[in-house]
């Protein structure tokens, strides 16, 4: 229900639409698709769907996939630049939510949590980005245990992950 909702949100928007992008998310905590709406020449916001599979690459014993969505309200701060290519630093916050499997838990949480996110963008012409980036989610992980009881805990995967590189490539229409 949670994937039909995002699905009709991010379907609502002009995707073809000038400074609008689109393209793949790809990463250790999984791999998914990318929409990217500009605000201004500095200012984006991100949405991204991805399937989250972090445990497949680091522990296939407690793979458990999940889905999850991103949204992030991200600044470009510019470092170098030429004619036909550009490289910036850039910083976001949004929100984040997903299905997904925590740390040490033998079930799937529902996972609400803050999203904060740094890296470099690189700005090829007008028609492709390429982004590799950090991300931290601080939330909450709310899962239903065996004995029936709902647990609330630490979303502990988002702020032990943070480290794990994400690569966005995107293409402008």
């Amino acid at each position: 229900m949670l994937l039909t909702a995002v699905l009709f949100f991010i379907a609502s928007f002009p995707i073809f639409a000038e400074g609008n992008s689109t393209g793949l998310y790809m990463g250790m905590k999984g791999v998914g698709v990318v929409f990217e709406r500009e605000c201004s020449e500095r200012i984006y916001n991100s949405y991204v769907l991805y399937l989250d599979s972090y445990y497949l690459a680091t522990d296939g014993d407690k793979a458990k996939l999940g889905a999850r969505f991103d949204f992030t309200h991200n600044k470009m701060y510019p470092l170098a630049a030429n004619a036909e290519r550009a490289l910036h630093f850039i910083a976001g916050a949004g929100v984040s939510a997903g299905y997904i499997s925590d740390y040490e838990t033998t079930t799937h949480s529902l996972c609400p949590s803050l999203a904060f996110r740094c890296g470099l963008r690189a700005i090829y012409g007008r028609r492709m980005n390429l982004e590799l980036a950090w991300q931290a989610d601080l939330g909450l992980a709310l899962s239903e245990e065996r004995s029936g009881e709902y647990v609330s805990s630490l979303y502990k995967d988002g702020l032990r992950h943070a480290w794990a590189p994400q690569i966005k490539i995107m293409f402008r229409f």
